[in-house]
């Protein structure tokens, strides 16, 4: 699981977001947003697992592998948070 997804913090529910209506639905936003976040996490969480895989099986003269693989995931999860920040509103 990516740090970003096991850190995100739980909104209590009773409490509505900002900018929703009487029943606590969201005024902004796409539902889909939040699922593609979880398809990001997904994707990210696969990425670090190949480059720690590439560490393991590659000799060292081939750890560019693993170095972009690291950079690879550390991109998706710059993505993971905006996408986190658009589902939410925060």
């Amino acid at each position: 699981m990516s740090q970003l997804r096991s850190l995100r913090l739980v909104p209590d529910p009773a409490v509505p977001p900002p900018d929703a209506d009487a029943a606590g639905q969201p005024l902004w936003g796409d539902p889909g947003i939040a699922a593609l976040g979880e398809e990001v996490a997904d994707l990210r969480d696969a990425v670090f697992s190949l480059g720690d895989l590439a560490r393991r099986a590659l000799p060292f003269d081939h750890a560019a592998v693993h170095v972009a693989l690291q950079a690879a995931g550390h991109q998706l999860g710059i993505v993971e948070q905006l996408l986190l920040d658009a589902s939410t509103g925060y």
